[in-house]
């Protein structure tokens, strides 16, 4: 009876782990990042400009030594 100890003990580890992999991930099984590139246009040697997909919108990440800063365009035009 001292082997089922462990035994239940990892069973239930391994169904927590499974069920908490699942849910942050989307009961749906869908593991698809939510962000994907576009387009990368280089400004200059430090500064660039991203286009990233976010769902159905497309948002400008502007990036350079300063940091990065994320823009909207303005509502109702192509891009959103």
């Amino acid at each position: 009876m001292d082997w089922i100890d462990p035994i239940f003990a990892v069973s239930v580890a391994l169904v927590a782990t499974f069920l908490w992999r699942r849910a942050s991930a989307g009961w749906d099984g869908s593991c698809r990042p939510t962000l994907r590139p576009v387009e990368r246009l280089a400004c200059g040697p430090q500064c660039s400009l991203h286009l990233v997909r976010e769902g159905k919108r497309i948002l400008p990440v502007q990036n350079s030594p300063a940091g990065c800063t994320v823009t909207e365009f303005p509502r109702g035009n192509k891009w959103n």
